[in-house]
């Protein structure tokens, strides 16, 4: 009912329903930009301060800012669903605006507002040293943009149904085991920022101090300027300040891995508050990549956990059946049959668990809706009304065939209607072709079975 309830209901022009395919791929979109700046913007803050922006960082900061903002303007055209009425939307566009207002709509407008470019605007290329400290912490402000993150949230029902459209556990665990692989490159993305930050004299932490302290800082010895020897004799001495920005940022990607793992670091802290950055990611570390190597076995175990359970138990099966000496076709019907049970999820599933926890109201309904879609399979089905379908659903049930049994018999009256849900259908002592065509209509047509020939079947029906 809530299903047909939000299909009929009808939206004002230009007013969005979230769960549209177009709006679940725009929504996807946006957050895909909005990770892609959680790594790309740290990067532009920390290795290249001060540098004029190339090519690449302009088209990218005109491409979010123009989609952060769209988006706003379309989270003002787009239906809310109603907590009090579930499966209808909120089409009041008063009452949307003021619900966005009152939610995201501080985070997503003034995380995108491009503070920087408005500062040079207004304070142009005037050379005061209050102008241009102002500049720096205006763009400072850019940082803002990884609250947007926080929007992630609103991607966990999104997921869901694509979770339901995607239909595979194995594809589904796959890609949980990537998103714990992408939490660690993030981690080490992130940290590699901060360490060169931190080790740097002249950095975005730097334009955010006093004078005095900045002063202070810049005077200190860094990892970043201190003389290195080359590896060769004659070579001459290098710090990491002069290396690439492709090097710097590798190595300090390198580090916080070897970090992680407690693998001996190539640096070392040379000044104090390097040493306190470098003793607190430490102590983080030891836990995050404990908890990640933890996640990442788990997520590897579970796209292969029910076939191996189910391996397992088969195991112990065959050995009960040798036990007693079972003769080799028993033993092959046994092993088809559960292997079937097992194709078709009525052993070793998840769900069951779960759903035996429901009320009967709602496992009934759950019954006659697994009934139900292989009804409407029949057009007989399609045309009645919606009352009669549902006494029919009552009336059936689903029920697993081995091979060999006979279900109908010539000559006799047949006590139920079959409907072949899948499996396959075989007729005995009937002209060839005749045997053909029917085991191939019902095979392929699904529809219901009402004959007086002696058959037998192997496979799901419904009766």
């Amino acid at each position: 009912d809530l299903e047909e309830m939000e299909q009929n209901q009808v939206f004002d022009k230009f007013l969005l329903n979230p769960n549209w395919t177009s709006k679940m791929t725009w929504d996807f979109f946006v957050m895909f930009l909005v990770l892609a700046d959680s790594i790309i913007l740290p990067f532009q803050l920390a290795f290249k301060h001060g540098m004029p922006d190339d090519g690449f960082d302009e088209v990218w900061f005109w491409v979010t800012t123009i989609v952060f903002f769209t988006d706003v303007g379309l989270s003002f055209n787009t239906a809310i669903e109603s907590k009090e009425n579930p499966g209808t939307w909120i089409t009041s566009r008063r009452r949307i605006a003021g619900m966005y207002l009152r939610g995201w709509f501080s985070i997503d407008f003034f995380s995108t507002v491009p503070y920087g470019m408005i500062a040079e605007g207004i304070f142009g290329d005037t050379g005061s040293a209050g102008a241009v400290r102002l500049l720096k912490m205006l763009k400072f402000l850019r940082i803002m943009r990884l609250m947007k993150m926080l929007r992630m949230s609103k991607l966990k029902a999104v997921w869901e149904r694509v979770e339901v459209r995607i239909g595979s556990i194995a594809i589904i665990q796959s890609i949980m085991l990537m998103k714990v692989l992408a939490f660690v490159i993030a981690m080490c993305h992130w940290n590699a920022c901060l360490f060169w930050v931190i080790g740097s004299k002249d950095s975005l932490l730097t334009d955010l101090m006093p004078s005095e302290m900045a002063t202070n800082f810049r005077s200190m010895n860094h990892w970043t300027n201190l003389p290195r020897k080359g590896m060769h004799s004659g070579e001459p001495e290098w710090t990491y300040e002069q290396k690439p920005i492709e090097e710097q940022y590798i190595f300090c990607f390198y580090w916080t891995l070897g970090v992680m793992r407690t693998m001996p670091a190539e640096v070392t802290p040379v000044n104090f508050p390097e040493r306190i950055f470098v003793l607190l990611f430490m102590f983080f570390a030891l836990s995050a990549f404990a908890v990640s190597v933890a996640s990442l076995t788990q997520a590897y175990f579970k796209i292969f956990e029910r076939g191996r359970s189910f391996n397992d138990e088969m195991f112990f099966v065959r050995m009960y059946l040798n036990r007693y000496s079972a003769a080799r076709p028993l033993e092959q019907r046994v092993k088809a049959f559960l292997a079937h049970l097992f194709e078709r999820r009525r052993i070793l599933a998840k769900e069951t668990n779960l759903m035996e926890k429901l009320p009967e109201v709602l496992k009934n309904e759950v019954q006659n809706m697994l009934i139900s879609f292989h009804l409407q399979k029949l057009e007989l089905i399609r045309e009645l009304g919606k009352g009669a379908i549902q006494e029919i659903c009552a009336a059936s049930h689903l029920q697993d065939h081995m091979p060999g049994v006979v279900i109908s018999t010539m000559g006799q009256v047949a006590e139920y209607a079959w409907i072949k849900c899948s499996g396959r259908l075989q007729l005995l002592d009937e002209p060839w072709r005749w045997c053909t065509g029917i085991t191939a209509y019902f095979k392929h047509a699904s529809t219901p079975f009402f004959t007086t020939n002696r058959s037998k079947s192997s496979g799901d029906f419904l009766g």
